[in-house]
């Protein structure tokens, strides 16, 4: 459409002018490619030691090496492609033509290979399982055959599919891996690039009607591609097939012609204070009507909820059970083990308990100062990281034991990997000591919004804010729309280097997520409207 062409372009602002990850990315991927092609190169020569000796070992063997490579691997299928290469196509999208460019076919590729070595394994494992005690004893085996087969078997059917984007006269149609999403052109804003540790183009979405923002997943249970809290359309340049940059430029070309139509010629941006915001219309003691009227989850969410709860308390009683046997015929080694196993699930299984919202009709807000400012914040619930805390210390608990033991009876080398996966299990608590975790919390000065999550720093200057709304993808959550001017407004950092337990969203945004809250979220959520809007109005007046 518009004649792109490679060279015509330099990469956006926001991302690396050279390569396509930073620095500290590039390390990552590196240690884990050579990790990587050291455990696959290990289990080949394992494999071809044992292929005479014990065939049984050996298939067990490839099988891992298969399963490392795929692993190994997986960061070249699943990167952007700097080709020069624009590649468009006509289509019709719910019977109005439109103009689409289509995903790679190569990290799906990567996706089913890897999901295809895993389940290789666990058939191998539910045959011998099978074989040696019956039907029952390979069920847990082929329940994993079942779960990881299922990827290559949902592409195959369409339910996932490789994915593609399109632009029609009504709006902005996406087609992720694993769902559907639909934005209309009155409910954009713009598009920019933005870069959350891969090239990626935003486009900035004003939430007015949860009908107007219409999004499905295509697959019950493998969310490969999981659909964005918030209204929005993110593509992710690993995916594509075309070059980033030439993507990105019809993009936003795109979107900057369609609003010409509303705001004006090319270039000009609306302030906030000119965008039309309704007004929330649900009582003040009331839930809001994206929420469920009763309860905090869904009926699918209740159900794999009570599941898992009960497959981890089945496995947490038959260690309860081994422990009970192995101390009445003498053997006190394992026991142990036992213990510490059944401590992990029953951790796994309180936290759904503490993971949720507290309807308990309270809202406790304290003054602080902020950046020398004074302001009002709202602290999140320590539950949740008290509880994750818990169940890391299980896991140090079970290694820091296997050190020990492997200490005593075979040294220093055989303890290494299990003091290694020790120490790694324990990093997340000490973060929570030193600072660089915290329980976070959501604070309202007179220059802006400041959030503090687990693992990351968030501000938005108020010129940039543009309403509040409830969300419910799946758990009742606030969404601060911010309109994205030129990346400067929001400012974020992550503050741990590794433990990123709750992410940055990929555009400029505010996530309360009141499963992390410990006050009720109804409260929550209406104190948060009111204070967008009161200083919403109060620019209104001052213009």
């Amino acid at each position: 459409m518009y004649g792109l062409q490679g060279a015509d372009f330099p990469r956006p602002d926001a991302w690396p002018q050279r390569g396509w990850r930073t620095r500290r990315e590039s390390i990552k991927v590196g240690f884990g490619f050579v990790f990587f092609a050291f455990a696959t190169l290990l289990c080949l020569a394992i494999a071809l030691e044992a292929l005479s000796a014990e065939p049984a070992m050996a298939k067990y063997a490839f099988a891992f090496a298969a399963m490392f490579a795929s692993i190994g691997v997986f960061p070249f299928f699943m990167r952007p492609r700097f080709t020069g290469e624009l590649r468009t196509e006509m289509c019709e999208v719910e019977g109005l033509p439109a103009t689409r460019i289509r995903y790679s076919v190569r990290p799906v590729v990567g996706v089913c290979a890897l999901c295809g070595s895993f389940a290789l394994m666990f058939g191998m494992a539910t045959a011998d399982a099978v074989e040696d005690s019956g039907f029952p004893g390979g069920i847990p085996f082929l329940i994993g055959l079942l779960f990881f087969g299922s990827a290559p078997l949902l592409f195959a059917v369409g339910r996932l599919q490789v994915g593609w984007i399109a632009f029609s006269d009504r709006g902005i149609h996406q087609r992720g891996w694993s769902f559907e999403s639909f934005v209309p052109w009155t409910s954009v804003l713009g598009a920019d690039a933005v870069f959350p540790g891969y090239p990626a183009t935003s486009v900035t979405v004003l939430f007015r009607d949860d009908s107007e923002w219409r999004r499905r997943n295509t697959a019950g249970f493998l969310k490969i591609d999981p659909l964005p809290p918030g209204p929005g359309i993110r593509i992710d340049h690993r995916k594509m097939r075309d070059d980033p940059v030439l993507v990105n430029e019809f993009v936003v070309r795109e979107v900057e012609r369609r609003r010409q139509f509303r705001f004006g010629p090319a270039g000009t941006v609306p302030s906030a204070a000119a965008i039309p915001v309704s007004p929330a219309t649900w009582p003040d003691t009331g839930r809001p009507a994206e929420w469920p009227r009763r309860g905090w989850r869904t009926t699918r969410d209740y159900v794999k909820v009570t599941l898992s709860m009960l497959m981890f308390a089945a496995v947490a009683g038959v260690c309860v059970a081994g422990a009970v046997v192995d101390l009445r015929d003498g053997g006190t080694a394992s026991v142990k083990y036992f213990v510490a196993a059944a401590a992990v699930c029953v951790s796994i299984c309180s936290f759904p308990f503490v993971l949720r919202p507290w309807s308990n009709g309270e809202l406790t807000t304290e003054s602080c100062e902020l950046d020398g400012q004074p302001a009002t914040r709202i602290r999140y619930s320590a539950r949740p990281p008290i509880a994750l805390c818990l169940l890391f210390g299980t896991f140090v608990l079970i290694f820091g034991m296997a050190a020990i033991d492997s200490a005593e009876d075979s040294g220093l080398p055989g303890a290494l990997p299990f003091a290694t996966a020790a120490l790694f299990f324990a990093s997340l608590p000490l973060s929570f000591l030193v600072g660089r975790l915290q329980v976070g919390w959501i604070a309202f000065s007179d220059r802006g919004i400041h959030q503090r999550g687990w693992s990351f720093e968030s501000f938005v200057p108020w010129t940039d804010v543009v309403n509040a709304h409830a969300l419910f993808p799946g758990y009742p959550m606030t969404m601060i729309t911010v309109l994205e001017r030129d990346g400067t407004g929001w400012q974020r950092r992550n503050t741990a280097w590794f433990w990123k337990i709750d992410r940055l969203p990929p555009t400029a945004m505010i996530e309360i997520d009141h499963r992390k809250m410990r006050d009720d979220p109804v409260l929550v959520h209406d104190f948060i409207v009111r204070e967008v809007e009161a200083k919403q109005q109060s620019r209104r007046w001052r213009r």
